[in-house]
């Protein structure tokens, strides 16, 4: 009865001993089984963890590497930027000197063209002046005095027409011509005795003349510079009267109002 309750007592400890250590093992594969999960997990983790520090340190790489070339690329410009900027110093500074040149040179220029011009302006009058000696041997005394009272030339053409009305080899209108341009080359250089003596000389050796319309108005002026107003006035009339249809019997009867006020 005893080794019954002994042997029974073994075998069930033998087996309560089993079944603890069957249970035992099941909540240690249970056990394992999260922690091997666990282990998986977080090499997992940290796989990714690692591709993404390497993708990380990838990007960094490409950020330092755009950085280096944008660097490289701003001061590239900058110094592509500096050159373009010298260049256009030096144009400018060109530029100005050419400018300064052009400047010197037109003035030049102007000068020689100044100078040319009064040379050839001082050419051009000697040549006329040849010209004009050369024709004036040509022309005879009446045509050159005439020539010469035409030009304004008074002085000159004033001993030639004395001449020609002393020697009184000229006859008829172009006589009367020379007594009038005598006349009037005496009143314009205020020799009134002389314009006197010369319209007055027109009248009486040749009262018909054409010329007496404007020597008898120049009479009359003359008449007037010396102080005769009354021997003005008897001019104009006389000048009306024998020549009414003269140019001159404007001015004529214009100076005779004037002269009676």
């Amino acid at each position: 009865m005893k080794k019954t309750s002994l042997l029974t007592t073994i075998t069930l400890t033998t087996l309560m001993g089993a079944s603890m250590t069957s249970c035992k093992t099941q909540e240690q594969i249970e056990r394992e089984q999260k922690i091997n999960t666990m282990s998986v997990q977080m090499q997992q983790n940290q796989k990714l963890n690692a591709d993404s520090v390497s993708k990380m340190q990838e990007l960094q790489d490409i950020v330092l590497q755009f950085q280096g070339q944008l660097e490289e690329y701003t001061n590239g410009k900058d110094q592509k930027l500096e050159t373009v900027d010298q260049k256009l110093l030096k144009l400018e500074e060109q530029n100005t000197a050419l400018t300064d040149e052009v400047t010197k040179l037109t003035a030049k220029i102007e000068e020689q063209d100044k100078f040319i011009k009064e040379v050839l302006a001082l050419l051009k009058k000697k040549e006329s002046k040849r010209k004009e000696l050369a024709k004036a041997k040509n022309r005879s005394p009446y045509d050159q005095a005439m020539f010469l009272y035409g030009k304004g030339k008074y002085s000159e053409a004033r001993p030639i027409l004395e001449k020609l009305f002393k020697e009184g080899k000229i006859k008829g209108k172009r006589r009367g011509r020379i007594i009038h341009n005598l006349g009037m080359i005496s009143y314009i250089q205020k020799r009134n005795d002389d314009a006197v003596t010369y319209f007055s000389t027109l009248y009486t050796s040749m009262p018909s003349s054409a010329y007496n319309g404007n020597g008898l108005v120049y009479l009359a002026r003359t008449f007037k510079r010396q102080g005769q107003t009354e021997q003005a006035i008897v001019t104009l009339e006389e000048m009306l009267k024998s020549f009414p249809k003269s140019r001159h019997v404007p001015t004529a009867k214009k100076l005779l109002a004037s002269y009676k006020k």
